[in-house]
């Protein structure tokens, strides 16, 4: 994962965008939203991904006032991801493909 967020050029990214909200939507699902935050923050690529970051840290916090923290760009993006996070994360069968693919 580490080397997907962080050495990843920008078209692998929006390949695997779906699987990656898929990973950090059961992520947070486990209560580890404010983890997953730390993991972006600690590799160094908060900034690069900070509508992921922004969602991951409302979700952490559970309080959509941090949003008010951030450029509205950047808060209309993050209501965006969050949107995705929030949603059913898994359907029959998805954790061994999303495993397969992203881990």
């Amino acid at each position: 994962m580490k080397r997907v967020l962080v050495d990843g050029d920008d078209d692998l990214h929006t390949t695997h965008w779906d699987l990656l909200l898929r990973f950090f939507a059961i992520v947070a699902h486990k209560g580890h939203a404010g983890t997953a935050r730390e993991w972006l923050d600690r590799w160094q690529v908060g900034e690069r991904w900070l509508p992921l970051r922004t969602a991951l840290q409302v979700l952490a916090v559970d309080d959509e006032d941090v949003l008010f923290s951030v450029a509205p760009e950047v808060a209309q993006a993050s209501r965006q991801v969050l949107t995705q996070l929030r949603a059913p994360v898994l359907a029959r069968g998805g954790r061994h493909l999303l495993t397969r693919a992203v881990l």
